[in-house]
């Protein structure tokens, strides 16, 4: 089997990952990494598909080639390499260094080339190459053993590469012609990324027909006679410019190289230097991506069992300054959550956990719920044992459903890691162990499974269950002891102890409340707010000239772009994109765009809000619980979620008219919180109005004011 080799186009997959990402993507100093992200995600990819044998990336040396020589004006019309682009090249590089990869980039000599030379030289050794480029100079290698990997664009983050396949059939698929007649092609077209200037007035559609007729261009200007006038006059008036272009996008295939393509043998990632580099990049969310070998410390993982167990875990407790504890319940939702199993760690590398709830046919026996409950129920509730949670407001929440009260709330790792790291999808406590442990750990998905086989935690083997609950609050344990002392470090610990973590069990307390909707009210606003959709859809219709169907955007595609002739702007897989970008872009040239905007915003009010709130109403509480959420905003402001209320508009009509659906309970759940500079961080993030915070330091009665607000 024929040896493969794959050459990336590494200055050309960088330029399309800066502008493919969106470039406010940096890391908390002020680097950008954008391109470097996008390079990553792609060049994983590629690894992971690809399985390379040998692989090398080609980069553009800064500075003018021989091909400025021949042309001065050759790339002129480029704009000048902008400044965050160029930080990131050395990036990359370290990246390809850590993937072990070769690098490639030789002083006066563009990629091209040396790719083209690498080719060349691996073919004559029985190579089959892959170029992965989105340079179409390259189809003129296209051979039996050579195959160009085209990649495509997207402006989506996480989005992988496309890539089309082009051999000797797709180039004469795409172009009509042989790939050897690539330069021919472009030296009639042009090309005005490169400033080539090719033959003025002959296009793409003309080219393939002339090089059908002649095989190249120069015997084409050889027999100009015998062309067409049309053609035969543009040529003959282009004569020196065509020939100019073909020797501008002809590669050399004998440019010095200093390496060989048998020392280009891939030998594997160093992972650890990619997870340095990753936590410097702040590439939380590829770190799950890694390979790692940890080197794990011996752990004394436990199972409680029986009263003695409990006993001596009890007494360890009464010793203890400090311990981490994390529930396994049968749901997310705490309202309806029931424990499965307590996990406690007191010190790093070991951990209890005490079954209450496996109820599959074949579990051990359990000990009693209330037994064990009562048991550490001093513990839970005595402010003087500092508990140290992963989220920890979801535990607290759960016991309180058993009318434990978990006080002594000293230290959340979500929370802290939050403040270090606004990261939202860096924050898991999977995130955090591979980040500062080195450490993987296990996915739930090995308990409970997932899709429709899923089973709940209470069926879960128990055996397992130890191994993984344990494990959960070990590492949050560990967690928590380097996060503290970054803490201090950044001078954040302030802001962490006496505002972050105060705000928890006040946060817990409005979600546990809940509040209360008038439903009756709900279906009013919803049939009110049909009827003007009812209207606005007659009007839309009337100033299309059609009826179509308004949440189709193939459909208003078609009436804005084709039909009323206004200017398209970008296009989507499937069409003319509508987004609101889009629209607002088209306001000023026909009055429909801003229909349709209002129409949609009416549309989303009714069916994220008005119709989904009930279904939203807990049939235990006959309220709707909210969550808020400390870490998920990269601003630093609360969020909600499940349903998320804060969405609902505060300035439109229709929003101040569907949030009179909210019931303020009695004096406001937040009159149960003393005045302090906690309950002003809670108006901080939920409103603006700076009259409202000034009244609420004068002691004002604003609850209820503040109560419309929040809900």
């Amino acid at each position: 089997m024929a040896k493969r080799l794959i050459l990336v186009d590494g200055t050309g997959q960088a330029f399309r990952s800066f502008h493919a990402i969106r470039d406010s993507l940096t890391t908390r100093n002020g680097t950008p990494t954008n391109a470097v992200y996008g390079f990553v995600k792609s060049f994983f990819r590629l690894l992971k598909e690809e399985k390379p044998e040998y692989i090398a990336v080609i980069f553009d040396p800064p500075g003018k080639t021989e091909r400025h020589k021949i042309y001065p004006e050759y790339k002129a019309n480029r704009p000048e390499t902008q400044e965050s682009f160029r930080q990131q090249i050395p990036l990359i590089k370290r990246f390809l260094h850590a993937c072990r990869v070769a690098i490639l980039e030789e002083e006066g000599i563009e990629a091209d080339d040396i790719l083209a030379t690498l080719t060349k030289q691996a073919e004559t050794k029985g190579f089959q190459v892959a170029i992965f480029t989105n340079d179409k100079d390259m189809f003129q290698l296209v051979s039996d053993q050579t195959r160009v990997y085209r990649t495509g664009y997207s402006r989506q983050q996480d989005a992988g590469d496309e890539y089309r396949i082009y051999d000797a059939d797709a180039v004469r698929e795409r172009y009509g012609i042989n790939p050897g007649q690539m330069t021919d092609y472009l030296a009639i077209v042009g090309d005005s990324s490169d400033n080539i200037p090719g033959a003025q007035g002959i296009g793409a559609k003309t080219a393939p027909k002339l090089l059908q007729q002649f095989p190249s261009i120069e015997e084409m200007l050889e027999n100009l006679e015998s062309l067409p006038a049309q053609w035969r006059n543009k040529l003959s008036a282009s004569r020196e410019t065509v020939l100019l272009s073909k020797q501008l996008v002809t590669l050399n295939a004998d440019v010095p190289v200093t390496t060989t393509v048998e020392s280009l043998k891939w030998t594997g990632r160093d992972e650890k230097e990619l997870l340095k580099l990753f936590q410097e990049l702040e590439f939380n969310s590829l770190l799950g991506e890694l390979e790692l070998e940890p080197d794990e410390p011996e752990i004394h993982y436990h199972a409680v069992l029986s009263r003695e167990e409990l006993r001596a875990l009890a007494d360890q407790l009464q010793a203890a300054e400090e311990f981490a504890v994390d529930l396994e319940t049968t749901s997310l939702n705490t309202i309806d959550a029931r424990i499965v199993g307590i996990a406690i760690s007191l010190k790093p590398h070991e951990a209890f956990y005490i079954p209450l709830g496996h109820r599959y046919l074949g579990a051990p026996d359990q000990l009693s719920e209330s037994e064990v409950l009562t048991t550490l129920r001093p513990f839970l509730e005595d402010p003087a044992y500092h508990k140290v949670g992963q989220n920890i407001k979801y535990d607290l929440k759960v016991f309180r459903n058993y009318g434990i009260h978990l006080t002594g709330i000293h230290f959340d790792t979500l929370i802290a890691s939050y403040l270090l790291n606004s990261s939202p999808s860096g924050n898991s406590l999977e995130n955090l162990a591979l980040r500062y442990l080195n450490h993987k750990m296990i996915p739930i998905e090995t308990l409970i499974g997932k899709g429709s086989k899923q089973i709940t935690m209470d069926q879960a083997d128990l055996e397992k269950t130890v191994t993984y609950a344990c494990e959960d609050a070990d590492i949050t344990l560990q967690i928590k002891n380097r996060l503290e002392p970054e803490l201090h470090e950044q001078h954040l610990y302030s802001i962490f102890a006496e505002i972050e973590m105060p705000l928890i069990p006040i946060l817990a307390e409005m979600e546990l409340h809940g509040v209360e909707v008038d439903v009756n009210y709900l279906h009013q606003v919803s049939q009110n707010l049909e009827s003007r959709l009812q209207e606005m859809s007659s009007e839309i219709y009337a100033v299309a000239g059609e009826e179509f169907n308004i949440k189709s955007p193939k459909q208003l595609g078609a009436i804005l772009f084709d039909k009323l002739k206004l200017p398209t702007r970008r296009r989507t897989k499937t069409g003319y994109s509508t987004d609101e970008r889009t629209l607002r872009s088209l306001i000023d040239k026909h009055p429909l765009p801003q229909l349709i905007l209002n129409y949609r915003q009416l549309a989303t009010l009714k069916s994220t809000f008005v119709d989904a709130l009930p279904n939203h109403i807990c049939p235990k509480t006959g309220r709707v619980h909210t969550t808020f959420n400390q870490a998920v905003a990269a601003t630093g402001r609360l969020s909600s979620s499940d349903p998320n209320l804060q969405n609902i508009p505060i300035r439109t009509d229709e929003g101040k008219e569907l949030r009179r659906a909210f019931i303020a309970p009695p004096g406001c759940m937040l009159m149960a919180a003393d005045y302090s500079q906690i309950e002003l961080r809670i108006l901080a993030h939920v409103s603006e109005d700076l009259n409202l915070i000034e009244a609420f330091r004068s002691g004002q009665d604003i609850h209820a004011r503040t109560a419309s607000l929040i809900f």
